[in-house]
């Protein structure tokens, strides 16, 4: 099955809003930790912005981080 999106991505104030081309919106708030490194991992794997741009949007220093944080996320140990 081939699913195609086209979503505006905004992160504001550590918050994520997807809103799509249909006018509906899904807000993440800052708080849900797991969720955040989900969806850093998403938006960096699915867009064209680099690791750099993403580390900014998602508030982490280092592409280490990120490379860290997509490792436990693909292999399901959030706990980690």
């Amino acid at each position: 099955m081939k699913i195609a999106l086209d979503l505006n991505i905004q992160l504001k104030d550590g918050v994520l809003i997807l809103n799509s081309s249909t006018g509906r919106t899904l807000i993440f708030p800052r708080d849900h930790v797991v969720t955040k490194k989900i969806h850093m991992v998403t938006l960096a794997e699915l867009s064209d912005l680099t690791i750099e741009e993403i580390c900014r949007l998602f508030g982490y220093k280092t592409r280490k981080s990120y490379y860290d944080i997509r490792r436990f996320v693909l292999e399901n140990n959030m706990e980690a």
